[in-house]
């Protein structure tokens, strides 16, 4: 008996100690060393757009220094062809990134989420419009879905939201009717229709919560992908314009200079290349920790 009241009370105290599961998640993509990695490059990076956003980045839009100067102490990256100081214009560029980046994403994960939901639950005919509408989209690339549509408005920041919102809410919505698909023949909601609960509140209460894991992964990795379409559409002259220093913007008005100025085009190229290849491992890891099937893997 003594046993017994140990053990149950071993039992509680190791309950009561547990982390909550977000923490726990938490824990282990910051432990991974490609997790933790990835996390440290985007605290930086969110960190710059935030002294940027306050102001105390420097002035990205006025002519500070002579024209091409490499870098140097006073001006980290040297500056363009104007004279403003590149450095200044690269912090400011990481706001813009990131604002059309979690934007975009948001909205197509909200978007695609309630689509893939709503087609993956009802089924029937609804599901098969929903769906022949998708593979059309699908069918088209996404950087020329952004362009068509980004084409058909003024350039600017918030068209180029508005594109690639259009352009990836398709597979998001594509990704989660899966995941409803799955989710909707589990026992629960076969117990949920029994004792009588209406369908939204089935799909809202108990299929919903359990394909959040998938919306989480899905938006994670498609932070990266917004953020090169966004640098793609700027360097094309269909979203951000000048003198809004866009890493797109800054690459483009740097082509002409890239052989007596090369640091024009290596400053903006590398906070795209670093920005999106740690939005990318990130969310790998984060799909390798919410993902059951995949843990224990890596």
């Amino acid at each position: 008996m003594a046993e017994r009241t140990l053990n149950a009370g071993a039992t509680r105290q190791f309950a009561s100690e547990a982390r909550h599961p977000a923490i726990d998640a938490l824990i282990r993509i910051v432990r991974n060393p490609v997790g933790g990695g990835s996390a440290i490059v985007l605290f930086v990076l969110i960190a710059s757009a935030v002294v940027a956003w306050a102001g105390f980045g420097g002035d990205p839009y006025t002519s500070l220094g002579g024209r091409l100067d490499s870098p140097n102490r006073e001006f980290l990256f040297g500056t363009d062809q104007i004279g403003r100081d590149v450095f200044a214009r690269v912090l400011q560029g990481a706001v813009i990134s990131l604002y059309v980046g979690f934007l975009a994403t948001g909205l197509a994960g909200g978007l695609g989420s309630a689509v893939g939901l709503l087609s993956g639950f009802a089924g029937g005919w609804l599901d098969l419009v929903i769906q022949r509408v998708v593979d059309a989209l699908l069918s088209i690339p996404g950087l020329v879905l952004a362009l068509f549509f980004a084409a058909v408005f003024d350039p600017s920041t918030e068209t180029g939201v508005l594109a690639i919102t259009i352009a990836i809410t398709p597979a998001v919505s594509r990704v989660i009717r899966s995941a409803v698909l799955a989710a909707k023949e589990n026992v629960y909601v076969e117990a949920a229709r029994t004792i009588g609960a209406t369908p939204l509140r089935i799909m809202v209460r108990h299929v919903l919560p359990n394909v959040t894991a998938p919306i989480l992964i899905m938006m994670s990795t498609l932070l990266g992908a917004a953020i090169l379409i966004e640098a793609s559409l700027a360097f094309l002259g269909m979203g951000a314009q000048e003198p809004d220093p866009s890493w797109g913007v800054m690459l483009r008005s740097a082509r002409q200079f890239m052989e007596v100025a090369p640091w024009l085009v290596l400053a903006p190229g590398a906070a795209i290349s670093l920005t999106v290849l740690a939005f990318n491992l990130l969310g790998d890891r984060i799909r390798d920790v919410l993902d059951p099937r995949l843990r224990g893997s890596r």
